[in-house]
């Protein structure tokens, strides 16, 4: 199973529910969307049942981590994962608040508060 490894280390280290959103950090850095985290959890929790002893409360502790990933928790609980730009929109965000001397955030929050109706349109 992919990442158990690092599954079995956040569980048993000493806070292991820092451990476990830090390994979420970790595979959304790395491309990995929500849907792809939450089904390495899903399956974890699969594998931890078939070749483990004592797993209630591993597994309520993954599936709170779970509901914080899918926003099924109180909105402060949520994990909100970084948005990554492409390479060369990053890039082009880059140089221009580098020549503007702003803030990347303050620039992209801005341009999506402006275009918000046409995300709501955007259908994929």
């Amino acid at each position: 199973m992919k990442y158990k490894k690092r599954f079995e280390s956040a569980l048993s280290s000493h806070e292991p529910l820092q451990a476990l959103n830090a390994l979420i950090f970790e595979l959304a850095a790395k491309g990995y969307r929500k849907t792809e985290i939450y089904q390495f959890f899903e399956a974890f929790i699969l594998d931890l049942r078939q070749n483990s002893g004592e797993t209630e409360a591993k597994e309520e502790l993954l599936m709170e981590v779970m509901d914080a990933l899918t926003g099924w928790c109180h909105p402060n609980a949520q994990l909100r994962l970084p948005i990554f730009l492409d390479a060369e929109v990053d890039e082009s965000v880059r140089k221009y608040v580098r020549e503007k001397n702003l803030e990347a955030g303050t620039i992209v929050n801005q341009w999506v508060r402006d275009n918000i109706a046409a995300l709501q349109a955007y259908k994929c």
